[in-house]
């Protein structure tokens, strides 16, 4: 855990950085291995999207009943 609060070795880009942590935090992959749909940067945006628009209608929702009584 103590990889979340190093600040110094993630800007300057050393040895402690994010390229070391990405098999730990699963972006790494083997050498020729095919990219991880699931865990992609547009994957998890999509995702984030969805969840924030749902995350809306459940407020929109939630304010509907709480004036209906």
């Amino acid at each position: 855990m103590n990889w979340a609060f190093e600040v110094r070795g993630i800007t300057t880009g050393g040895p402690s950085g994010f390229g070391r942590n990405a098999d730990v935090l699963g972006g790494g992959g083997g050498l020729g291995a095919p990219p991880d749909v699931l865990g992609s940067v547009g994957y998890l945006r999509f995702l984030g999207v969805l969840m924030a628009f749902a995350g809306l209608i459940l407020l929109v929702a939630a304010y509907a009943l709480w004036h209906l009584g």
